[in-house]
């Protein structure tokens, strides 16, 4: 099976979709209990990501 991939001017592997996804889900995972240790509450930290989520998939 043959794939093609990308890469940038500097060299870089680009990410397939499905790669920048999981990054993506991987760090929002992790960004929660930093929320959590800067005081928010559950509901606030649930707000927080899903508009981190928006953010980042827009």
């Amino acid at each position: 099976m043959l794939w093609l991939r990308w890469w940038d001017t500097e060299g870089n592997l680009l990410l397939t979709g499905a790669q920048r996804a999981s990054k993506t889900q991987q760090a929002l995972f992790d960004a929660i209990p930093r929320l959590l240790g800067m005081g928010l509450n559950a509901e606030e930290v649930a707000e927080a990501v899903v508009k981190l989520d928006q953010t980042i998939t827009v």
